[in-house]
């Protein structure tokens, strides 16, 4: 494909018309010697949101597609944004947060093109209030993923992430959740280790009362997390790379056990009894979504 840019960042937005001037100016604002476009998928806001889009995109000498959908959920509309995508490296970023470091995309794509082995790099983030101020410091040690901590969940923020253009196969389980950071690490995974890069000023995570995560209570993050781990179970199985299946399976045992009441030695007697525990998960596998709802109802 001529003219195809070598990375395409993805910026979600819904209702966001107070951060999303912001959101896309720390995006085009890169200085970088390679050619990037931004894809901003807007999920029905009922805001400015999208006309300010397409007000900064109007401006911007870096190509910005703003698409307009009908609100079909968090990440239904991700996989909108990247079904537009050229880039070979994706980057990404919430309507709601930024980008710190003009030379972000440049110190982390240049990585990326030296070190093939590497599925993804990433770097450091604060917390950011309402205004964008800088409200918290994360003091979060960071170090290298290797291929089994990003499987295994290793969390790395999605906003400070350039990875491989290569997550498309997950779409038909991860557009059954919200978590889809997650979901994605664990497929880069597969690929291949992450890379921490020190020296990029750290990109900005704004905490406010519209936060789609930050604002769920304990109980219905505990019923999307377990959903999450679930459709990743089911992905790894649909691609028949049925250990790392077996991974996720285990994690849902261990989310059940964590919030009931018995002891730890009980606890321990049960997970010691894995192997037959997955056995029973296979055949039942079609009736644990209806059981995430159950405990929905219960927590």
């Amino acid at each position: 494909m001529e003219n195809r840019p070598d990375i395409s960042v993805i910026v979600i937005s819904f209702n966001q018309e107070r951060y999303i001037e912001k959101a896309l100016r720390s995006i085009i604002s890169q200085q970088t010697n390679f050619a990037f476009e931004v894809v901003l998928s807007d999920d029905g806001s009922s805001d400015e949101t999208p006309n300010i889009a397409r007000s900064v995109a109007a401006l911007s000498s870096v190509p910005v597609i703003v698409l307009d959908n009908n609100n079909v959920g968090v990440m239904r509309n991700f996989f909108r944004a990247w079904e537009n995508c050229s880039g070979r490296y994706l980057a990404f970023l919430e309507g709601d947060d930024f980008w710190r470091d003009i030379g972000k995309l440049e110190k982390q794509c240049r990585f990326l093109e030296d070190h093939p082995h590497y599925s993804m790099c990433f770097h450091e983030y604060v917390y950011a209030n309402e205004q964008g101020e800088i409200a918290v410091n994360s003091k979060k040690r960071y170090r290298d993923f290797s291929q089994k901590d990003l499987i295994d969940g290793k969390f790395a923020h999605l906003n400070t992430i350039l990875c491989r253009n290569i997550i498309g196969d997950i779409r038909p389980e991860a557009e059954r959740v919200i978590q889809g950071d997650q979901f994605i690490l664990s497929r880069l995974g597969v690929e291949g280790p992450g890379k921490y890069i020190s020296g990029i000023c750290p990109s900005a995570y704004r905490i406010h009362d519209k936060g789609a995560w930050s604002t769920l209570a304990e109980s219905e993050k505990y019923s999307r997390v377990m959903e999450t781990f679930f459709w990743i179970s089911e992905y790894y199985r649909r691609v028949e790379l049925e250990s790392l299946a077996n991974v996720y399976d285990h994690k849902i045992c261990q989310l059940i056990l964590s919030r009931s009441a018995v002891s730890g030695s009980v606890k321990t007697g049960v997970l010691s009894l894995f192997p037959k525990l997955i056995k029973i998960l296979r055949e039942l596998r079609r009736s644990v979504r209806k059981r995430i709802y159950i405990f929905r109802e219960k927590v």
